[in-house]
């Protein structure tokens, strides 16, 4: 296992998610023999109140030194990337897209869709655009040149959302489960559904988890803070 820090706020609304990887870096000692780089977008993490035109070109060299970084350790490792916000996926996930042989599986845990476009978006904060840009849809120069599969993508604890995001993933039939599915059906039947779709023998697949979709009461350090998250024990 290989970390990789990417260190941006630039996609949130609060930048200071930025210095995530900054911190476990210098506070969690014993990891740092597996780290091999940290990521940055550059001074304007200080400062996120920009265009968000600024703000996609900040980001395109950002995903694309991201990428390059996680294509490297999948050579021979496995790569761990350490957010920064959610924006991050875009990077990371393009990197298997496009180096996988396979058509690529992925679990997407979040208390969001993350699935909007610059035409459905009430924000403008690229952190709840990856999925879309993973799947083909949204600026241009977040979309990889494999996408992925709406079949072969699975998001797992989703409570917030708004109706333009929903429709797109909808449309696609993209399998979502609600944390009240499941609260109603229990974790364990719906996390193994979720893992036999995205894990099916001819996918290479992987995980993408936002802190947020725990509990705010216990994990309290998020941008988005949604109510009624998972458990850390679940």
């Amino acid at each position: 296992m290989k970390l990789i820090g990417a260190a941006t706020g630039l996609g949130a609304q609060d930048p200071a998610s930025g210095k995530g990887a900054d911190f476990l870096f210098e506070n969690a000692k014993e990891f740092n023999d597996l780290w091999t780089t940290i990521v940055r977008t550059g001074q304007t993490e200080l400062n996120n109140n920009i265009p968000f035109a600024d703000k996609v070109n900040y980001l395109f060299p950002f995903f694309n030194r991201l990428s390059m970084y996680t294509k490297k350790v999948l050579k021979d490792d496995f790569p761990v990337v350490i957010g920064g916000e959610h924006s991050c996926a875009i990077g990371t996930w393009r990197a298997l897209l496009e180096t996988s042989k396979k058509e690529v599986g992925l679990i997407w845990f979040d208390a969001h869709l993350d699935s909007h476009t610059i035409h459905t978006t009430p924000s403008y904060a690229i952190h709840g655009m990856p999925v879309a840009c993973l799947l083909g849809f949204g600026d241009e120069k977040f979309i990889p040149k494999k996408t992925l599969l709406p079949e072969n993508l699975v998001i797992f604890g989703a409570r917030s959302w708004e109706s333009g995001e929903r429709e797109l993933l909808d449309f696609l039939n993209v399998r979502i489960y609600e944390t009240e599915e499941i609260a109603n059906r229990g974790l364990k039947i719906c996390y193994d559904e979720a893992m036999k779709i995205v894990s099916k023998p001819e996918l290479d697949f992987g995980i993408s988890l936002d802190l947020d979709m725990f509990d705010p009461e216990v994990i309290q350090g998020v941008c988005s803070k949604e109510i009624n998250g998972l458990m850390p024990n679940e």
